[in-house]
């Protein structure tokens, strides 16, 4: 009876052994496929981001290149509202002059004078016109001027 219980221990030992055994058979494969697995997964994710990675920096790339493009229209735009902005600082102080000019009667009578007499050569061109200045304690106009071919607009 010992020597059958020894028996049977014996193939009950043996049995775990050959069980074990398969056991650490599977094991290693499992590892082996999860292993091979994994190194597929990482592979995907790592061409993945690459792509990923790739077309975030065309993208940043197009959008700073799109950036210095708007910011050099916009500089464009300010020098031009710069100018005109000057242009219309000048015209104001320009409009300032003409009003202190033609809010006095001596500064009005001479600007019109000047005027006139910067105008007549082109007005009267086949033969000069005439001008006679008045003294100043005469009455009547302090031009007097003639041009023989536009009398009638005097």
């Amino acid at each position: 009876e010992a020597a059958q219980h020894a028996r049977e221990a014996e193939a009950r030992m043996a049995e775990l052994t050959r069980a074990q055994a398969e056991l650490q058979g599977r094991m290693g494969s499992i590892a082996e496929v999860f292993g091979s697995r994994q190194a597929e997964l990482t592979k995907a994710l790592s061409d993945r981001l690459d792509g990923m990675s790739s077309r975030l920096g065309q993208s940043i790339t197009e959008q700073t290149k799109s950036t210095h493009e708007n910011l050099a229209k916009l500089q464009e735009r300010l020098a031009v509202i710069d100018t005109a902005q000057n242009n219309i600082q000048s015209l104001a102080g320009q409009v300032v002059q003409l009003q202190q000019i033609l809010s006095n009667k001596q500064t009005r009578g001479a600007f019109g004078q000047s005027r006139m007499e910067r105008s007549s050569p082109t007005a009267c061109r086949t033969r000069p016109m005439n001008f006679r200045r008045r003294s100043p304690m005469a009455a009547g106009p302090t031009v007097w001027s003639r041009c023989p071919m536009m009398h009638h607009l005097w």
